[in-house]
């Protein structure tokens, strides 16, 4: 803990991953190949010129991602604010030294299988969210679809009234095609909680 940048290298590697829901605390195991010690210690390196980097703007990761292939760096992230414009791609192609050789880097081994990881709630509790499998369905929509029903039942109640700030953000993110969808889900699922629950 007395390393610089200890809490933020916490922050990355459990908080944030708890939080937002791709990593859960029983699983000792995540499969985040870019998200290690000496990629961080770069990122907070003083001469890294993407230091001061704010949200939404170019990083040291752009660079390496369009080092080891432009076209993969032009494509679409799931959220576009990560999104890299093709002319900055061209611009920094430019600037980046181009007698840079993968040859001899080694691939990533991965010893045993992701699915042999025990991981989640036991089966026996699923039965408890069978109502909440989506299946192939467009997750938005039928997120949306479930929350209506569900706010139906409270809406004119003391619980409506005090989540309907929470319903009406939900609705909002859901129906904005741009908004990451995670963002969208989380008071959602205020909501949605409710419905499991007698009250």
């Amino acid at each position: 803990m007395g390393e610089e940048g200890a809490i933020q290298w916490h922050h990355l590697c459990y908080k944030s991953a708890i939080q937002s829901g791709r990593f859960i605390d029983r699983s000792c195991i995540g499969l985040r190949p870019f998200l290690q010690r000496s990629l961080y210690a770069l990122s907070r390196f003083e001469h890294n010129p993407f230091l001061t980097s704010g949200k939404g703007q170019a990083t040291m990761l752009h660079d390496m991602l369009i080092l080891i292939d432009p076209e993969l760096a032009a494509h679409p992230f799931e959220n576009s604010k990560n999104d890299v414009d093709s002319d900055y791609i061209k611009k920094r192609i430019s600037v980046l030294n181009q007698d840079i050789s993968f040859d001899d880097i080694e691939p990533y081994v991965i010893h045993g299988y992701v699915t042999d990881i025990a991981n989640g709630p036991a089966n026996a509790f699923m039965s408890m969210v069978q109502d909440y499998d989506i299946g192939d369905e467009d997750r938005r929509s039928a997120i949306l679809s479930k929350l209506e029903v569900c706010w139906q039942k409270i809406a004119g109640t003391g619980i409506g009234d005090i989540y309907e700030s929470a319903y009406e953000l939900a609705r909002e993110r859901l129906e904005d095609q741009d908004c990451f969808l995670a963002n969208a889900g989380a008071p959602a699922a205020k909501i949605l909680a409710l419905s499991m629950v007698d009250y």
